[in-house]
């Protein structure tokens, strides 16, 4: 593999790359082969000290994560990205960070893709398990690609949490299953309307498609079944006939934009749930008829969504906050424990909160709007709430902040 990451090599396919359709430099910052170069070494290391067993059982996917990526949480942090970029707001910061990353995967697409053969799916089925050693080029370069596709992926994903103030901790559980989620739960669905697509050859489109739909993450309750996943979706990105340095390159870049762009709509939509709760809060005294009246209009709906629960989560944290700053005391312990809300309990909190009606009817509109579509159950609730609250319904504010959540 040597030759395959060599100076040369790398100065050859950033000149090839596309012809040119990116550019030189990204927000004044250049391509940097060194950090490229040491990229490709670390991978290199990563791959040589693995068996096939690891990577067909899936468990080189848990090495990477404790590992590399974890060792990478360590030394970035937002202070690393005040020093490196001063005077850029956040979001040109994150799309400065998504394009540098395409560009190197984009790069190391055409490094290793030479190496891959027609035959590289039964290699890697059919090589040894036991040994780290005696992998053939073909079967390297591939699992090269991989590792590398997936740390840089991952450690973007990261990135953009860090930037938008909602830093993944890698070491709990919670926070590590949702950046696997975020940087690989893409779907080819989602990926088609995406801006990482703009100017995409259709042939690339529908290759991307593919491997994104076959590396959704459903079900998927331990690492190892992630690692077999990720496998699967590189098996498939090589059996697409045709793919040599040109179209490797293509799509490792846009593969990558696409993970990024996704990372940069789920987080700052947790950011903007996480805002809009701090605000509702601060105009609050009413901390618990706020908290429960989201809560139980959003039942009555049905099943509460992710975001519904990332909202109710946030009201909770800002109302203790506030709470706590104006020496009230909140009790959350039934909020928090609660199997079957007490609708006689509730229509007694609502009556008691008619002064900040008005706020809190705004509070449950968010909520039940948040699934980005007001149903005729919604509307029910929303008009009991208007009326138990002595507010106006109005149906096309409403419909207006769930078109607002797409």
């Amino acid at each position: 593999m040597a030759a395959i990451i060599s100076d040369d090599k790398i100065d050859e396919v950033i000149a090839e790359e596309l012809n040119g359709e990116f550019e030189e430099e990204i927000n004044g910052e250049p391509i940097d082969r060194s950090e490229l170069k040491n990229q490709l070494a670390q991978v290199k290391e990563f791959v040589s000290t693995s068996s096939m067993a690891d990577f067909k059982s899936g468990d080189w996917f848990k090495k990477l994560l404790t590992q590399s990526v974890a060792n990478y949480t360590k030394q970035v942090d937002a202070e690393f990205f005040r020093k490196k970029y001063p005077n850029l707001p956040t979001d040109e910061i994150v799309n400065t960070r998504i394009a540098l990353a395409s560009r190197y995967a984009a790069i190391e697409g055409g490094l290793t893709s030479s190496a891959y053969t027609g035959a590289i799916a039964t290699t890697i089925q059919s090589a040894g398990s036991a040994s780290p050693v005696a992998v053939p080029a073909a079967a390297s370069a591939f699992l090269i690609d991989m590792v590398f596709l997936t740390q840089i992926q991952m450690r973007l994903a990261y990135d953009i949490s860090v930037l938008y103030g909602k830093p993944l901790d890698i070491n709990d559980s919670e926070d590590s299953w949702k950046l696997i989620r975020i940087a690989f739960g893409v779907k080819g669905a989602e990926v088609g309307g995406n801006v990482a697509m703009k100017g995409v050859p259709a042939v690339v489109q529908h290759a991307i498609r593919a491997i994104f739909s076959g590396a959704r993450l459903k079900a998927a309750q331990a690492l190892p079944v992630i690692g077999k996943k990720l496998l699967q979706r590189n098996l498939v990105k090589m059996a697409i006939p045709g793919v040599g340095v040109p179209v490797a390159i293509a799509l490792n870049g846009w593969m990558t934009r696409a993970v990024g762009y996704h990372a940069k709509t789920v987080i700052r939509d947790e950011v903007r749930v996480a805002e809009l709760a701090d605000r509702i809060m601060k105009r609050s005294t009413e901390y618990e008829a706020v908290l429960w009246s989201v809560l139980w209009a959003a039942r009555r709906v049905g099943r509460l969504s992710e975001r519904q629960s990332m909202f109710i989560h946030y009201l909770s944290i800002a109302a203790e906050t506030e709470a706590k700053q104006a020496g009230h005391k909140v009790d959350f312990e039934e909020f928090r424990t609660v199997v079957e809300i007490d609708e006689e309990k509730m229509e007694q909190v609502i009556r008691d909160a008619r002064g900040e009606g008005e706020l809190i009817y705004g509070a449950v509109v968010q909520a039940l709007g948040m699934r980005e579509k007001i149903t005729k159950k919604a509307i029910t609730v929303l008009s009991d709430f208007a009326n138990k609250l002595d507010v106006a319904f109005d149906l096309e504010e409403a419909e207006a902040v769930a078109k607002s959540w797409k």
